[in-house]
C-alpha cells in the first residue's frame, strides 16, 4: 500500500470533490510482473489514505450466477470530502480487466468537525478498531460494532486533539495551525487502548484511550544545532512508526535517514500505561 505523504501547503478546498480512482493490482508468479486488475471509480476527491482490514474480512472464492459475490478484504478508504468509507472488495475473477468500477460504501464514517477532517490517515490493525488521524491534530477512534448493516453510517466513538512538549506547546494550542499536523499515527495490537501519534514537528507521543488529558510520554525527533551561533531545530519528517512486535514501548520510527528505535521506558512519563477497557472484538463482517 502507498501513502501519500501529507503536504501542509495543499490547499485542501481543492482535493475535496471530483472523480478519482483507486487501482487494484494482482501479482502474476509465472511472469513475476503485475497488471491492473480493476479500477474503483469514486467522486469523493483526493485519496489520503488506505488500509486494509487486518483479519476476518476474506471470504473463499465462489462461482455463481447470482450478484452477491464473497471478497477478498474490506478496505477502508480517506477521502478529500472528509469522510471515510469502507468497501468490500471481490475477487477480481468476478469483474472484466481494467473495468471502471463504482461500489456502495459497506459503512461510512462522518466526522462532527469536518475542519478537523481533511488528509486522514487511517491505522487499522484491530478488525473492529479504526484509529483516524487529521491534519488539524485531531485523533479519532472508531468502534464496529455488531449492529452495524450495510449502508451505516456512523461517527468516531470519541475524538482527541495532540498536545505537544512543553518546548512546543504552545505554537500548538491553534487548531488551525499547520505544526499540528499528524504525519503518523499506529495502535498497539498486543494493548489497543495505546497509540502512537507524531507531529510535523517530529514530537512522538504515546497515549492512552482509557485516560486522554495528557500524553502517557512523549519525545522529540527532531534536534538542535548551531548556524551563525543562533539555535535552529531541525526536523526529519517521519511517516511511519510502528510498535516494536511484542513491544509496548519501543517504537520504530521512519525518518529520511533511516530508522529510528525508540524506548518509550526510558523517558519521563506522565503515569504508568493502564489496563485498556475498550473492548475489542471481531469485525461484524457477516454484515458487512
Amino acid at each position: 500500500m502507498l501513502r501519500p505523504f501529507i503536504l501542509l501547503d495543499v490547499d485542501a478546498s481543492t482535493c475535496q470533490s471530483g472523480f478519482s480512482i483507486i487501482q487494484f493490482w494482482k501479482f502474476l508468479p509465472q511472469h513475476r510482473n503485475f497488471e491492473i486488475a480493476f479500477f474503483l471509480l469514486h467522486h469523493t476527491g483526493v485519496i489520503w489514505s488506505l488500509a486494509w482490514c487486518p483479519s476476518g474480512a476474506w471470504q473463499p472464492f465462489e462461482q455463481t450466477s447470482s450478484e452477491i459475490f464473497s471478497r477478498i478484504g474490506i478496505l477502508a478508504a480517506a477521502f478529500g470530502d472528509g469522510t471515510v468509507s469502507l468497501f468490500n472488495i471481490p475477487h477480481p475473477e468476478y469483474i472484466q480487466p481494467f473495468a471502471l468500477c463504482q461500489f456502495l460504501p459497506a459503512v461510512t464514517i462522518r466526522f462532527p468537525n469536518p475542519s478537523d477532517s481533511p488528509y486522514h490517515l487511517i491505522d487499522w490493525k484491530i478488525p473492529s478498531l479504526l484509529i483516524i488521524g487529521s491534519n488539524a491534530g485531531v485523533v479519532s477512534v472508531v468502534e464496529l460494532t455488531s449492529d452495524l448493516v450495510f449502508g451505516s453510517i456512523v461517527s468516531p466513538k470519541f475524538s482527541f486533539r495532540i498536545l505537544d512538549s512543553k518546548t512546543l506547546k504552545l505554537i500548538f494550542l491553534e487548531a488551525s495551525n499547520p505544526l499540528a499536523t499528524i504525519t503518523a499515527l499506529t495502535c498497539n495490537v498486543l494493548h489497543p487502548h495505546l497509540i502512537a501519534v507524531i507531529n510535523s514537528v517530529g514530537t512522538l507521543s504515546l497515549w492512552d484511550l482509557d485516560y486522554l488529558d495528557s500524553p502517557i510520554a512523549s519525545h522529540e525527533l527532531w534536534s538542535l544545532c548551531m548556524n551563525n551561533e543562533a539555535a535552529l531545530m531541525s526536523i526529519e519528517p517521519c511517516h511511519f512508526i510502528e510498535f516494536a512486535p511484542f513491544s509496548d514501548h519501543i517504537i520504530f520510527a521512519g525518518l529520511e535517514s533511516g530508522f529510528k528505535i525508540v524506548d518509550l521506558e526510558t523517558l519521563e512519563t506522565t503515569r504508568p500505561a493502564a489496563l485498556g477497557s475498550l473492548k475489542i472484538d471481531e469485525i461484524p463482517t457477516s454484515v458487512l
